[in-house]
């Protein structure tokens, strides 16, 4: 959470020692990035143990019954004048046979995390062949991961968003999920009212002797943060 436009003015965090990490190298190609595990941070990383029990034992305050070892992060967050919006990249990555991703707006809007109709669990289409990143071609520790993801929020300069990211185990405490995260403000917000998109990027290329065509592709695999609750729930 950082960048142009955008001032963290609180903070806190209930976590396990080492269940949030951040990344320089960006996995997915998001760039600079921070990560929330049920497990240790390390476990995001390619040769990364992801099914380990952090000892936090329940945690349905955060998540839904029968959830444990939550990861916690809340952020107060500022936008300055002429910014509209806040521009959220993340990945979902999980060892989880179910999971669940949930966000929450403040100012009365509430918003589940959503693509293509559906939440976006590990059960998802987003998260399941042919859509899903499994192991042999990402760059985490977790059997499997979402693609780039993209959701755009409207907010209000210089009136306070209260951002919640959690992430819970459901069921049992090994097998464990995380998002690798990133937010900024954006001047020319465009609310993504269906949910999540892929995070696709637009590529010119010339040639010679012919005209200027446009390319999408999807965000080369390389590895990857508004306010009342995002709540992230894995199962």
């Amino acid at each position: 959470m950082s960048g142009p436009g955008l001032s963290v003015v609180n903070w806190d965090r209930t976590t396990i020692a080492g269940s949030v990490g951040t990344f320089t190298d960006d996995p997915f190609g998001i760039g600079d990035n921070a990560t929330l595990t049920t497990g240790p941070a390390s476990g995001a990383l390619p040769v990364g143990d992801g099914s380990i029990d952090n000892q936090g034992g329940a945690s349905q305050d955060y998540c839904s019954a029968g959830s444990k070892d939550a990861s916690v992060i809340y952020a107060g967050l500022l936008l300055d004048a002429g910014y509209n919006g806040l521009r959220i990249e993340f990945v979902f990555a999980t060892n989880k046979p179910v999971g669940i991703s949930i966000f929450s707006f403040t100012n009365g809007l509430e918003q589940i995390a959503r693509f293509n109709g559906q939440n976006i669990t590990s059960q998802s289409s987003i998260a399941k062949s042919p859509n899903a990143i499994f192991i042999a071609d990402s760059v985490t520790g977790y059997s499997k991961s979402t693609a780039p993801l993209v959701v755009t929020l409207l907010a209000v300069p210089y009136s306070q968003a209260d951002l919640y990211i959690v992430v819970c185990d459901q069921g049992d405490s090994g097998n464990d999920s995380a998002f690798l995260i990133k937010g900024r403000a954006c001047s020319d917000c465009e609310s993504t009212p269906g949910g999540a998109e892929i995070n696709y990027v637009k590529q010119t290329t010339t040639h010679k002797q012919s005209r200027p065509r446009t390319q999408c592709r999807v965000l080369s695999i390389t590895s990857f943060t508004f306010g009342s609750q995002y709540s992230f729930s894995s199962s």
